[in-house]
C-alpha cells in the first residue's frame, strides 16, 4: 500500500529549511489526529511513520556530548518548532546546548504527537519510542558506572520525564523506569534493574548523584500515574503490618490519635509527643482551625467533634515540639509556627485530591481484621532508603537534606490513609521492629541532643548559619560543624512542614 502524502511529509522533515520542516510536522499532526479508525490503522501500520519518530530521537541523543552539567541540562527550555539557538546572542551558551535543544524540541513534538493522535497511533508511537530509544539507548547509559556519565544520563532522564505530558508516553516511561511490579516487595528484590539502581543511588557516596537521583523521583511523584505510587509506596502498606495489632481493649484506638503520651514505636527514654500548649505559637489559636470554629451547637452529645479537633492539635504539636527550643533558630524571622507552610500545603493537597480522584483510594485505613498478616513489615526499597537518609540527616550536606525532605513531603501530601499513618501519625501503635517517619525523626533528635552537650555556643552558631542561608550575612565556611548546623535548620523547617501537611489534610477532609 502506498502513502504518498505521508511519505512526502516524512521526507520534508529532513529539510534544511526549518520553516518547511515545521510545516511537515504540522501536516503529520493533522493526519495522525484523523478520528476515522481505518485511517488510523493505515497510518500506524505505515512502515516508517512511527519508526522515524523513534529513530530521530536516537540520532539526536547520540549526538550529545558524553558529559554535561545537570544544571545546564535543567536550564534549557525547548518547544518543537522553536528550536533556534543563536550562539552570538546566547549568554548562557555551553558545549552541547544546540544539540540538546534539538533533542528536546523533537521529544516535545513526539509527546504532542502522542497526545493528539488517534489512540491507536498514540499507542504505536509510544511503544516504538520505548523499544527503540528508552531501552536500547537510554537504559545502558543510566546503568553505567562512570559518575560523570551517571549524572549526565540521569539529568537527561529527569528532563525528558518532566517534559512528558501525554498519558501513553508517560505510561511507557513509568514502566521503563519502575517495571510492572505491584506485589509486595521483599528485601533484596532486584527484579527490575533500573528501578533498583536509581533508588540505590538516592543514597550514593557522591552527594551529586544522590541529589540527582532524588530529583528523578521528585519529578516522578508529580506525574498523574497510579502505578508510580503503587509501585514505590503503596505495595507494602496494604497489609498494615507496621501497625501493632491491638488487644480487644485497645481496638477502639485504631486509626486515631491515642490518649497516651508515647507511641509504642519510640524506644524507652525517647521524648514522646508533647502536651497541648507546650509550643509557643501553637496551632490551638490558628484562625480557621477546627478548634477555633467550634461552638456548643456544633458539638454532638458524645463530644466527637471536640475530640477530633484536639487530636489534630496533639499531632501538630508533636511535630512542632519535637526539636528542643535551644536547637531552634526560626524565631529570628518571627516565624516560630508553621503558618508559612499552610498555604503551600493546602495548594499541593488540593492538587493531589484532584489527581487521585479516579484511583478509588480508601478514605480510612483498611480494618486490621481484613489485612493479611504478612509477618515482619518491610517498607519497600524506596521508603527504606528515604527513612535511612532521614536517620542520617545530621551527617548529610544541606543540599541532600533539602532534596530528601522535598521528596518525602510530596509523598506525605498523598491522600491515602496508610501513607498518612506511616508518615504523619505520631501516635500510631508501631509494631515491634518497625519504624515510622516520626520515630525516625525522634531518634535523630535524641542524637542531636547528645551532640549538643559537647558543642559550645551551639545556639549562637545556629543563628549565624541561618542568617547565612537567608543571605543576611556573608558566608563563613570556617564555622565548625556547619553541616550539622545546617541539618538542624532543615530539620526544624521539615517538622513545621509536616505539621502543616497534617493540619491541612485533617481540615480539608473534615470539611468535605
Amino acid at each position: 500500500m502506498e502513502f504518498n502524502l505521508i511519505d512526502s511529509l516524512l521526507a520534508l522533515l529532513q529539510s534544511p529549511d526549518s520553516k518547511i520542516a515545521v510545516k511537515a510536522c504540522e501536516g503529520l499532526l493533522l493526519i495522525s489526529s484523523i478520528p476515522e479508525k481505518h485511517a488510523a490503522q493505515c497510518i500506524s501500520e505505515h512502515p516508517m511513520f512511527c519508526t522515524v519518530m523513534a529513530e530521530r530521537l536516537c540520532s539526536l541523543y547520540t549526538a550529545l556530548p558524553l558529559c554535561m552539567d545537570p544544571v545546564d541540562v535543567e536550564s534549557v527550555e525547548a518547544k518543537w518548532g522553536l528550536d533556534t539557538c543563536n550562539d552570538g546572542e546566547d549568554t548562557s551558551m555551553f558545549h552541547g546546548k544546540r544539540q540538546l535543544i534539538s533533542l528536546l524540541s523533537w521529544y516535545d513534538y513526539c509527546d504532542q504527537m502522542v497526545n493528539e493522535s488517534h489512540p491507536m497511533i498514540s499507542r504505536t508511537i509510544a511503544r516504538k519510542i520505548n523499544e527503540w530509544f528508552f531501552i536500547p539507548v537510554l537504559e545502558p547509559l543510566l546503568l553505567q558506572s562512570s559518575e560523570a556519565g551517571i549524572l549526565t544520563s540521569t539529568a537527561h532522564l529527569t528532563k525528558l520525564l518532566k517534559m512528558t505530558t501525554s498519558p501513553e508516553l508517560l505510561s511507557q516511561m513509568v514502566y521503563f523506569i519502575l517495571g510492572d511490579g505491584t506485589g509486595e516487595e521483599k528485601p533484596g528484590d532486584n527484579t527490575h534493574k533500573l528501578r533498583h539502581r536509581l533508588i540505590e543511588r538516592c543514597d550514593h557516596l557522591s552527594d551529586e548523584i544522590s541529589i540527582m537521583s532524588l530529583r528523578v523521583f521528585e519529578v516522578l511523584l508529580q506525574k498523574p500515574h497510579h502505578h508510580i505510587f503503587r509501585n514505590l509506596v503503596l505495595r507494602n502498606l496494604k497489609t498494615r503490618a507496621y501497625y501493632d495489632r491491638p488487644s480487644p481493649s485497645l481496638a477502639s484506638h485504631e486509626g486515631s490519635p491515642s490518649d497516651s503520651g508515647i507511641e509504642p514505636g519510640v524506644e524507652a527514654g525517647a521524648d514522646g509527643p508533647s502536651q497541648e500548649g507546650s509550643v509557643p505559637g501553637s496551632p490551638l489559636s490558628v484562625p480557621g482551625s477546627p478548634a477555633s470554629s467550634i461552638n456548643d451547637s456544633d458539638v454532638s452529645p458524645n463530644g466527637e467533634l471536640v475530640e477530633e479537633a484536639q487530636g489534630i492539635h496533639r499531632v501538630v504539636n508533636c511535630f512542632l515540639s519535637l526539636l528542643p527550643d535551644v536547637a531552634k533558630s526560626s524565631y529570628i524571622t518571627g516565624d516560630v509556627g508553621y503558618d508559612m507552610y499552610l498555604r503551600d500545603a493546602h495548594k499541593h493537597y488540593k492538587n493531589c485530591l484532584v489527581q487521585c480522584l479516579s484511583w478509588d483510594w480508601p478514605s480510612h485505613p483498611v480494618p486490621l481484621e481484613r489485612c493479611r498478616n504478612s509477618g515482619a513489615f518491610y517498607e519497600g526499597y524506596f521508603m527504606k532508603v528515604l527513612l535511612d537518609k532521614v536517620s542520617r540527616m545530621l551527617d548529610q550536606p544541606y543540599e541532600v537534606n533539602l532534596q530528601m525532605t522535598l521528596v518525602i513531603a510530596k509523598i506525605a501530601h498523598l491522600p491515602h490513609p496508610h501513607i498518612h499513618e506511616l508518615l504523619l501519625d505520631p501516635y500510631l501503635p508501631v509494631a515491634p521492629g518497625c519504624r515510622t517517619l516520626f520515630t525516625v525523626l525522634n531518634r535523630v533528635v535524641m542524637d542531636l541532643k547528645a551532640r549538643m552537650r559537647v558543642l559550645s555556643d551551639f545556639q549562637s552558631q545556629m543563628i549565624i548559619v541561618r542568617k547565612q542561608l537567608m543571605g543576611m550575612v556573608e558566608d563563613d565556611e570556617s564555622l565548625p560543624h556547619i553541616d550539622l548546623l545546617e541539618a538542624v535548620i532543615v530539620l526544624e523547617e521539615f517538622c513545621k512542614e509536616l505539621a502543616a501537611i497534617a493540619f491541612v489534610k485533617h481540615h480539608t477532609s473534615s470539611s468535605r
